[in-house]
């Protein structure tokens, strides 16, 4: 008896002592670009107060320009450690380690920090002053996450933002004034969300934004003028959504658009002005096998209207001036 008690005992002494076990370790390298780097090895961060390996020949902390994790790093929390121990980090790429919560004051010491990304990982929310001292970021990866929505001032001051990723998440009503700091973004990808209803104010200050990803949501209409303070912008997708019209002034005037993206909607109808005011030279309209039938002859130079399987009811050659598309 006493002899199965003490059993038992150790059991759940083991058991307790393993879910809080933890440890983070770095395998140093120098990659193709000269740039000194750790390779993580990180269990449970939560229970890691150190971060263990031996540097390479003079290498020190402070030599450490990225991070990456390996295949075997598993930790719900973010590993907030690196940027007290690594002062210089200018990359972090924590992909797919589980990571499921991240504190408010996680990279705070990164202050040099370019290029995060914590894609593919659990994360449900980010605290607003997350990247509050991380002014130099340029990239953000938060896609393939369970991110439902996100603080509105949770991009302020990020004024050297050009590239943010927030694909396939869950988010559907975002602050109106969410991406208001990110004057300098010249790619924003919200694809596979579950995104409705489309917001102007989302767009005011993104002059500089040059594509637009919006395909895999379930938009059902274009506000008049939605993406009119985009001038920038180059290519928008709105493909994979419910659309079922497009009117004159979806649009709006945006004079270096090239290409536009309508595939896989449920259009029926397109007004013949839609793309009057727009440069656009490839239009991508492809609907499966439904037929869509519109006038859309416009006095436009296009280089490729694509077709997919859909049978596009326009006379391509009396519509479209030097059109060159596939067949």
């Amino acid at each position: 008896m006493i002899l199965k008690i003490f059993v038992i005992f150790c059991g759940i002494f083991v058991v307790q002592n393993a879910i809080v076990y933890g440890f983070t370790s770095c395998e140093y390298k120098i990659d193709k670009r000269s740039s000194y780097k750790c390779v993580l090895n990180v269990k449970n961060a939560q229970h890691s107060e150190d971060i263990n390996g031996m540097h390479i020949n003079e290498k020190s902390d402070d030599d450490i320009e990225s991070i990456s994790a390996n295949s075997r790093s598993n930790s719900t929390e973010f590993p907030s450690n690196v940027c007290d121990k690594f002062v210089n980090l200018k990359n972090i790429n924590l992909y797919n380690v589980n990571i499921q919560n991240v504190e408010e004051k996680s990279i705070n010491s990164c202050n040099n920090l370019r290029v995060l990304s914590l894609s593919t990982n659990k994360i449900r929310e980010i605290p607003e002053n997350f990247f509050s001292e991380n002014q130099n970021l340029i990239e953000i990866d938060l896609s393939q996450n369970k991110l439902t929505n996100l603080p509105e001032n949770l991009f302020k001051n990020l004024e050297n933002m050009e590239n943010l990723k927030l694909q396939k998440n869950k988010l559907s009503n975002l602050p109106a004034n969410i991406f208001n700091s990110l004057t300098n973004l010249k790619i924003l990808m919200l694809t596979n969300n579950e995104i409705k209803n489309l917001n102007s104010a989302w767009f005011l200050e993104l002059q500089n934004l040059q594509q637009l990803f919006l395909s895999f949501n379930k938009i059902e209409e274009l506000p008049a003028n939605v993406f009119t303070e985009l001038t920038s912008l180059k290519s928008l997708d709105l493909s994979v959504n419910n659309l079922t019209t497009i009117h004159s002034d979806s649009f709006g005037s945006l004079p270096n658009l090239i290409e536009l993206s309508l595939e896989y909607n449920n259009i029926n109808s397109i007004d013949p002005k839609v793309i009057d005011d727009t440069g656009i030279s490839i239009i991508d309209l492809g609907f499966g096998d439904r037929n869509l039938k519109v006038n859309l002859c416009v006095n436009k130079n296009f280089r490729d209207l694509t077709k997919n399987r859909g049978q596009l009811k326009i006379e391509l050659k009396k519509c479209f001036e030097n059109y060159q598309g596939r067949d």
